[in-house]
């Protein structure tokens, strides 16, 4: 088929959509709603009493490495102390010094009112809180409270919501995957399948997955590079404390009295295996185990994690090491009560959840265990990544070099990573806990609107499909910055021009200041959020809580708000608890947004440069030249690392952003505070008394919607929130017609349309899902699929831009580069079905049994 009249089979298919402008005057008939007014500690202002570390400009590069912009503000206690101290000896060794640690320092006094300050408060161990002190979402009416076990400092955060049908709990154990032995590689997650295959209290091996499925719940567990975490969830009513608790005590017993018996250690080697074998196909995997190898072989980062018979079984055999000892002496080094957090969640109150948790986890031994990365991170001397190339350091270059990787997938991409290894815990913390300073250029070196690198990329030059970026947190003293570019074959043979644009952006990063609506917008976006976020499951709250009491361990009052919200504080006091609303909250915090610029700039300056970068190309045509290609050890990967000419260094390192490239422009969608008001109220009462819910309750059914138009055009339902009481509305266009799906080549049509429109309307779309609202274009067996969502306010102007774009010749390729490139595109996809596990081509072919005729896959015979 010519692509002439591909395009001539898309306007037919475009036609489909023309009624919905033609027979119809568009309106949005909006949900009723309420704006909330906040509950909880009143509007507090700032208090700018810290310690300001701004060097002397003349001391800064000597003084930079040392100090780190390290605020008072982001320290614990204990780290208060220390840092004093070290205030203490510079101040004795002269005036030089002492203006390196601190430009506005007075003080001696200062260092004493601090001391003393600390001195009180290290008397005021945090070891309880209770609901209204924590900072919790408006819509958020469960009931928390924190403690900690005096038997074995165990700490936990306990959920009741009556309004509830499900139990969950998690178990945080702080020691992941790099604290294995190095000898037996893969011990950590061994550990963790173990737990499961049987308890003193129950011996029997299946007999907490048994319990589970008779009560309609499941379990999980996975281990990361410091953690391990465990999980379950189960049906629950308040009537039902007797199966909570069993639960509990079922789970708990995982901690207490772990059998580790002979036979179910050599049978479970054989679930390791497979676990690995099912991964050997997995490009997320491959790769991740050949960026591990780029790091230091001197530190545990660079080992292989998930570990396999040969690890396990035949290495500790041949080396005479006995697995199960390994297994009972790694239990009792790392899982310590003390290096433990725990999440429940049930719809029991917090009166009776309480003794039952402390009955089932009180017991868990407290071995006085100490932070794992203690042993890898003294002085911070071990690097994960070595900026100077030494010899044997890592098996795989690491900086200076680009891997190639023939993946398994039609993968064509380029992966830009900036490791940022803190060089103080402090650090650390101001990054990823608080101020989180990469989020703002993420948000600039990943926005997809007009003026955007992915808009220079893709319809400047056809270089790109997507542009993608991201923060991580792989270790407690590594960070990530993540920039992963989706290529065209043409932005393939173009890649280091790619990476020049991509460079270049960085750089108008470094030399042109941040507009302030930028740091304004990234606040109010993620606040509104915050504002009408639902409370989602037990099962994902626990996991969270669990996750994130870990990280605020000095300040389990932000292990809800902290993760999900901007520039927090270590003190509630000096966390607005009102919305963050645009000019409102940086402006009066000029302090504040002084210091995250600085921030930023510091990140840009000290870590997202050419010399810093770890660059990764992944494509199939690679293959081509494969006998030149190394094969990686654990998963058989092919790569090759080659170094960069310094000639293109140099290039990148002048780099300057591409004309068209500038600042995102101010967020029209975001919606205002009036346009956030609905009409209709939702009674109070409804929203902020969870009460229990019988099943007889449950099983009701909900009111059907109202038809308030059907004539020979239209039927249209309508059903008001009476309910929820959010600003929010969701309107489904449903055009019924069994034409799309008459034959595979009308599938394939729809298929091209659907990819041509979305990527047409990606750049008018962006902003408006940042600020909450969705489109979904969908062609089905049963017609044509068009569904909106979002804030009331600015719904009706975005659903009409886009309906008028779908039924107009906008959406059609503009020439046969971007026409070949949407083939691609779809093409890619399509193959990556053949290279998919088992279990999902079984669930997939299991589904189609169920559903009309449908093309999508080989299954058209």
């Amino acid at each position: 088929m010519t692509s002439s009249s591909l395009w001539i089979r898309i306007l037919f298919n475009c036609s489909l959509l023309l009624c919905l402008r033609q027979t119809i005057s568009f309106a949005i008939i909006k949900t009723n709603s309420i704006i909330f007014q906040q509950q909880g500690l009143s509007h507090q202002k700032q208090q700018l009493q810290r310690l300001s570390l701004q060097q002397n400009p003349d001391d800064e590069d000597e003084t930079r490495k040392e100090v780190r912009l390290i605020s008072l503000e982001s320290l614990n206690l204990i780290r208060r102390r220390q840092f004093l101290s070290s205030l203490a000896t510079a101040a004795s060794v002269g005036p030089m010094t002492m203006n390196a640690y601190i430009a506005n320092a007075q003080t001696t006094a200062l260092m004493e009112e601090l001391t003393a300050k600390d001195e009180e408060t290290m008397t005021k161990k945090v070891t309880s809180l209770v609901t209204k002190d924590f900072l919790l979402p408006p819509l958020d009416d469960r009931q928390y409270e924190y403690l900690e076990f005096p038997s074995n400092e165990l700490r936990v955060i306990l959920v009741s919501d009556p309004s509830s049908s499900e139990a969950a709990c998690c178990m945080n154990v702080h020691v992941g995957a790099c604290a294995d032995s190095p000898r037996v590689q893969g011990l950590a997650h061994f550990h963790e399948h173990m737990l499961f295959l049987g308890t003193k209290e129950y011996p029997q091996e299946n007999s907490f997955e048994s319990f589970l499925t008779t009560n309609g719940g499941s379990s999980n567990a996975y281990t990361d590079s410091e953690n391990t975490v465990y999980y379950f969830s189960m049906e629950a009513e308040t009537g039902s404390a007797g199966k909570v608790e069993e639960s509990l005590l079922r789970f708990g017993s995982f901690f207490t009295n772990p059998l580790f018996t002979e036979s179910a250690t050599g049978r479970e080697l054989n679930a390791i295996n497979s676990e690995h074998s099912k991964n050997l196909q997995s490009d997320s995997f491959r790769v991740y185990q050949v960026n591990k190898e780029r790091a230091s072989s001197r530190h545990p980062f660079s080992r292989f994690f998930t570990g396999n018979q040969q690890t396990l079984l035949d290495d500790t055999k041949s080396a005479g090491v006995n697995l199960r000892q390994e297994l009972i002496d790694f239990n009792k080094q790392y899982y310590s009560s003390n290096q433990m957090v725990l999440a429940v969640a049930s719809p029991q109150p917090l009166s009776q959840l309480k003794p039952m948790v402390q009955k089932a986890f009180g017991n868990i031994p407290d071995y006085k265990g100490t932070k794992p990365e203690l042993s890898w991170q003294q002085n911070r001397k071990t690097k994960v990544y070595n900026n100077k190339v030494l010899e044997n350091d890592s098996v795989i270059p690491s900086f200076g070099h680009v891997v190639e990787i023939i993946p398994v997938q039609q993968l064509r991409q380029v992966t830009l990573t900036w490791p940022v290894q803190w060089d103080t815990e402090e650090e650390h913390d101001i990054a990823a806990l608080y101020i989180k300073q990469a989020d703002y250029i993420s948000h600039v070196i990943g926005h997809e609107g007009p003026g955007s690198l992915l808009s220079f990329l893709k319809n400047e030059r056809n270089w790109a499909n997507s542009v993608v970026t991201g923060f991580g947190n792989e270790l407690s003293d590594l960070s990530t910055i993540d920039v992963t570019v989706e290529l065209t074959p043409l932005g393939l043979t173009n890649l280091d021009n790619v990476i020049a644009s991509v460079f270049g952006t960085i750089d108008m990063l470094r030399t042109t200041p941040f507009p302030d609506y930028t740091f304004e917008e990234c606040l109010q976006l993620t606040d509104l959020e915050w504002r009408f976020a639902t409370k989602g499951s037990p099962s994902n709250n626990v996991q969270s809580l669990a996750t994130n009491l870990g990280r605020y361990e000095d300040n389990p009052k932000l292990v809800v708000a902290g993760p999900r919200r901007l520039a927090v504080s270590n003190s509630l006091e000096e966390f607005n608890s009102q919305p963050r609303v645009k000019g409102d909250y940086y402006s009066t915090q000029d302090e504040l947004l002084r210091r995250t610029k600085k921030l930023v700039q510091q990140l840009l300056d000290d870590y997202m440069t050419v010399d810093n970068v770890l660059i990764t190309t992944m494509s199939q045509s690679f293959a081509e030249n494969e006998k030149d290609f190394l094969t990686e050890q654990w998963y058989g990967t092919k790569y090759r690392a080659k170094p960069i000419p310094s000639t293109t260094i140099q290039r990148w390192k002048n780099a300057f952003a591409p004309r068209g490239i500038t600042y995102p422009k101010p967020n029209v969608f975001i919606p205002t505070e009036k346009g956030l008001n609905v009409r209709i109220p939702v009674p109070l009462s409804k929203l902020n008394e969870p009460k229990a819910i019988e099943l007889e309750d449950r099983l009701k059914p909900i009111p059907p919607p109202t038809k308030i138009r059907d004539d020979d055009r239209w039927t249209v339902y309508y059903k008001p929130d009476d309910r929820f009481g959010q600003p929010k509305a969701f309107v489904v266009f449903q055009l019924l017609s069994t034409e799309p799906y008459d034959s595979p080549e009308k599938v394939a049509l729809g298929m091209l349309y659907q990819e041509c429109a979305i990527d047409r309307l990606e750049e008018y779309a962006y902003d408006a899902r940042l600020a909450g609202l969705s489109y979904d274009l969908q062609i089905l067996p049963r017609g044509v699929r068009v569904t909106f969502g979002g804030y009331n306010d600015k719904l009706q102007e975005f659903a009409t831009s886009i309906i008028q774009t779908l039924t107009s010749s906008k959406v059609l390729p503009r020439n046969k580069a971007e026409f070949d490139r949407y083939i691609d595109t779809i093409q890619r996809g399509l193959a990556a079905f053949d290279v998919k596990q088992p279990y999902a081509h079984a669930s997939y072919y299991a589904y189609q049994t169920l559903q009309p005729r449908s093309f999508q896959y080989g299954n058209a015979v």
